[in-house]
């Protein structure tokens, strides 16, 4: 099986700043024996293919591949249009892309935020062509990780509704092959 990560940084913030990332998903994969692409616009160690998604001019030639995930990544494209097209177009006919994007989230600039929060079913329409597996909103728990301003860490624990939330996708794309 062959899986292209779109979007998950370094190999730096994979296994020291987020090591849940590596440990919990990567590992895993690769001791099933998963080939696994790393794609992102960062020149750096861990990245196997350096592509700027939604602002290169030219297609980028890789895959398809089996499956193509995509996590907390759109909010930082100007030209989501465009890299929604490529994304689909790496996947296989009857392969999956697995998109996740904050609903509910700070600001957070890397380098830019343009504060997009689609709703999961926000999500589900940009894939009209393709198979839904499963749409839903998830509410991450452990903010306290992420977050490093006590008084908002205080504040989401006793006002449940200030908790971080995910809106995610899981798309079967479709056998035949639509063009943009």
């Amino acid at each position: 099986m062959t899986l292209l990560d779109v979007g998950s940084s370094t190999a730096h913030f994979r296994q020291i700043e987020q090591p849940h990332i590596d440990r919990y998903l990567f590992r895993p994969l690769e001791a099933q024996g998963v080939s696994i692409v790393h794609l992102d616009a960062k020149d750096a160690a861990g990245v196997d293919v350096v592509y700027d998604i939604g602002n290169h001019d030219h297609e980028l030639a890789i895959g398809p591949f089996d499956v193509v995930i995509c996590c907390n990544l759109l909010e930082h494209v100007v030209n989501r249009d465009k890299a929604l097209h490529r994304l689909r177009q790496w996947v296989k006919p009857q392969g999956y892309l697995l998109i996740t994007v904050p609903h509910v989230y700070r600001r957070h600039l890397d380098p830019i935020d343009t504060m997009y929060r689609p709703s999961n079913r926000d999500l589900a329409v940009l894939f009209p062509h393709d198979r839904i597996i499963r749409s839903e909103i998830v509410t991450v728990h452990h903010v306290k990780e992420y977050t490093k301003r006590g008084f908002y860490r205080y504040l989401q624990y006793v006002i449940p509704s200030l908790r971080w939330k995910v809106s995610c996708v899981l798309v079967q794309r479709s056998r035949v092959v639509i063009e943009a």
